[in-house]
């Protein structure tokens, strides 16, 4: 048998074996960045949410002080509770 690796059993599934680990760290590689984009997605939903929930809570706030004083302004009604919830 000739040392062609083409023709060469042995040398031809080392090469196979070779280029099979390779697309295996490739394709591990690939899952490990996805699990990251996941993760870092779900950070980045879960303080929209937050941020979303504040500010829920203070125009809700701000409403009731108003329904309590119609005479106040809403908007600085508003900014004096969404500040107190970004202090939180």
């Amino acid at each position: 048998m000739s040392n062609n690796p083409s023709t060469d059993p042995v040398s031809y599934r080392r090469d196979l074996r070779k280029k099979m680990d390779l697309e295996d760290k490739n394709a591990k590689n690939n899952n490990d960045d996805l699990q990251e984009d996941v993760r870092d997605t779900a950070d980045e939903t879960a303080n929209s949410l937050d941020e979303a929930g504040d500010k829920i809570k203070a125009g809700a706030k701000a409403i009731g002080n108003k329904i309590k004083d119609p005479d106040r302004d809403m908007g600085s009604e508003y900014d004096k509770e969404k500040y107190k919830e970004e202090v939180k």
